[in-house]
């Protein structure tokens, strides 16, 4: 019994939900694992070695491993043909049997819309693996629908931004046309509006041409390519759809090269089976056999194109780039799913500069990362040295001082805690706080400003930037802050006090 909800809580892990609700259904020691399969129809050729694959898998767990954790593993086929209507009939039919569905792989995006409210109710995951409602991939939408480990969105993005790899940069996208062959269904359809807003930040032409089910006939949209001449195609296609576009396009000489597909039939295959290794390494799963398993994978990726060519970086201001490619450690033309994003996370964090990041695989081979730096706004003095500080009194390791001599010096216990919200109320009067050069912080409740004359600004606990401000005035009226003054103290009130400046006399000195 433990382990459904194990299996439960992993399908939350994959897909970086911060959770998911526990089930209110009560499972018997077997594992239920539903089957839609489309072994007849026009989408056979993709369907029957999706069926065959997920049938051996689940075969070889119960044969080689006796399960998982000792739970045998019962699976069933209900065969849908792709078709919308009869795969929510198989829904209905198989999802309390056996004690009730671990979870539901619907090998279908019409089938996965009609699935979303049914799933909510029932409380069955919804497994639809880079295919369905791209919305899924956040859980806060559809709580039950997972859809890792990519998204018809994600899908789109990632051909731009290899589209824009190849012609020099996204900057260069300008001019250039690009047409979708997309299947006429909700599926197809996803990645258009993706497509469509790309076009307008960048600039670049876009087309769609829909395909009709099931994708036979496709003699006419490819002389509209011919005719339109389009730099990229990019097709959303499926089953027979597939070959007959290669067909299409072989016979009127449009470039290979230029011709990408989202699912292509042994990416579709590589990316089930990671998903599926996925979610039961998430849950801690051990196998003999499973890193030769992860490797095998990642080879296939590696040969499928799914290899490391470009990083992308954001946001890079203060890190130099030595800095950051020694902190990522990456070799290029390394499969790209045996990166770890984990520790690229953890190393990257360990730059001081570094107050957050974000690291992302973008297939088929980029690894993205957006960096949010620290921002320096002054030097912590210590007893021996300066140290470069950040608006939450951060120290940022690894950074000379000495290239930061133009920031305020801050001193006292907790000072640099405390020291952002003084700086930027000395900063409501620029002129008269670009004679700062320090401040102090005094028995951690009130701050003294010293100038680049030497002379001490006492301000009071209550309404510092009160006493700034009509310090400020008193300047521009009568240049008070010029004059040869130690102290002017504001802690009163609509008070001024000033000590005047009496040098101390030194040895040899007149008395």
């Amino acid at each position: 019994m433990k382990i459904r909800h194990l299996l439960l809580a992993a399908a939350g892990v994959a897909v970086g939900v911060t959770g998911v609700t526990e089930a209110k259904r009560a499972y018997a020691d077997d594992l239920f694992f539903p089957v839609m399969v489309y072994r007849t129809g026009a989408y056979a050729p993709s369907g029957i070695p999706q069926a065959n694959g997920v049938r051996d898998f689940l075969e070889m767990l119960n044969k080689r491993d006796g399960g998982i954790e000792g739970n045998k593993l019962v699976s069933e086929e209900c065969e849908t043909k792709y078709n919308t209507k009869i795969g929510v009939e198989c829904y209905e039919k198989m999802k309390n049997k056996h004690g009730g569905a671990m979870f539901i792989n619907p090998n279908s995006t019409g089938l996965t819309y009609q699935l979303i409210p049914k799933a909510s109710v029932d409380q069955i995951p919804i497994l639809s693996s880079g295919y369905g409602r791209t919305a899924a991939a956040d859980g806060r939408v559809f709580e039950w629908i997972f859809n890792f480990p990519s998204t018809y969105w994600s899908q789109a993005s990632a051909f731009v931004n290899y589209v824009g790899q190849e012609v020099g940069g996204l900057n260069k996208l300008s001019g250039q046309h690009i047409a979708h062959v997309y299947h006429n269904s909700a599926y197809g359809k996803e990645a258009n509006p993706t497509l469509e807003a790309l076009s307008k930040k960048y600039g670049f032409k876009f087309t769609g041409l829909a395909v009709d089910h099931p994708g036979q006939e496709q003699k006419a949209t490819w002389l509209q390519i011919r005719r339109k001449k389009p730099d990229w195609v990019f097709m959303s296609g499926w089953g027979v759809m597939n070959q007959v576009a290669i067909k299409e396009a072989n016979s009127i000489g449009y470039p290979m090269d230029k011709f990408v597909g989202n699912w292509w039939q042994r990416v579709k295959m590589l990316m089930l089976a990671s998903a599926a290794l996925g979610l039961i390494t998430t849950v801690g799963l051990a196998y003999a056999e499973r890193d030769r398993v992860v490797n095998e994978l990642h080879q296939l990726g590696a040969e499928a194109g799914l290899k490391l060519r470009h990083i992308q970086v954001r946001g890079r201001s203060h890190i130099s780039k030595d800095t950051l490619l020694a902190a990522l450690d990456l070799q290029l033309d390394v499969p790209i799913f045996s990166i770890n994003l984990q520790d690229l996370h953890n190393r990257v964090s360990q730059i001081g500069w570094v107050k957050n990041v974000i690291i992302e695989r973008r297939l088929p081979s980029t690894i993205h990362i957006v960096l949010d730096e620290r921002v320096p706004v002054a030097l912590l003095q210590n007893d021996t040295d300066h140290q470069l500080i950040d608006a939450t009194g951060v120290v940022i390791d690894g950074v000379d001082p000495r290239d930061f001599t133009h920031l305020k010096v801050v001193a006292g216990d907790n000072a640099a805690a405390n020291a952002a919200p003084i700086l930027a109320a000395l900063r409501t009067e620029p002129e008269l706080y670009s004679e700062v050069w320090a401040i102090s912080f005094r028995s951690e409740r009130r701050w003294d400003v010293y100038l680049k004359n030497g002379m001490e600004i006492r301000l009071p606990e209550n309404d510092p930037i009160s006493a700034w401000s009509r310090l400020a005035v008193i300047d521009r009226q009568k240049a008070i802050t010029n004059r040869d003054l130690a102290v002017i103290d504001l802690r009163i009130p609509k008070q001024l006090i000033v000590e005047p400046n009496i040098p101390v006399r030194g040895k040899g000195s007149k008395t």
